[in-house]
């Protein structure tokens, strides 16, 4: 299924970082953690280009740092697409092997 982002919106995939030996801690049964980072990792993997005169700022396989509370996980026909506007980008990563 291809998505295409309208609206400023990026189409992005979640980059995920190694994990590390995992630790064990006793917390209250009514604690919450957040389940997202402040900022994530993530590839572009398409941008929306639908205003005439609008270019994009952001190109196809670039990684950037967005806020980790602002991407949207939308479901799709049982897939999951993930998407966050271009104002929350915080800085294109350059020279990355993931």
């Amino acid at each position: 299924m291809n998505i295409i982002p309208k609206n400023k919106y990026l189409l992005i995939e979640m980059v995920e970082e190694p994990k590390e030996e995992e630790v064990t801690i006793l917390l209250p049964e009514d604690y919450h953690a957040s389940l997202s980072k402040e900022y994530e990792l993530v590839k572009i993997l398409a941008s929306a280009t639908e205003s005439a005169g609008y270019q994009p700022s952001y190109k196809q396989g670039q990684y950037a740092l967005v806020e980790g509370h602002m991407v949207k996980s939308v479901p799709v026909l049982g897939e999951n697409f993930h998407l966050v506007q271009e104002n929350y980008v915080i800085a294109v990563v350059g020279d990355i092997e993931v």
